[in-house]
């Protein structure tokens, strides 16, 4: 992805099916892409950047 393209919405699967369906979305370089709690990834800048989904009711595990 670059900085010129448009940004990409991302799903996340929670298991089990009955669990919390909710989820953190997390960027490690936000300089890089940036991730909106919907999932959408928008390109900022050049460089390599992790987007991260993690279960919002599990939110200190890692």
């Amino acid at each position: 992805m670059r900085a010129s393209d448009a940004g990409e919405t991302l799903a996340a699967t929670v298991n089990p099916m009955g669990a919390d369906q909710s989820v953190i979305w997390e960027s490690d370089e936000p300089t890089v892409a940036a991730v909106s709690q919907s999932g959408e990834v928008t390109p900022v800048g050049v460089g390599t950047a992790v987007i991260t989904a993690k279960s919002a009711s599990n939110e200190t595990d890692n």
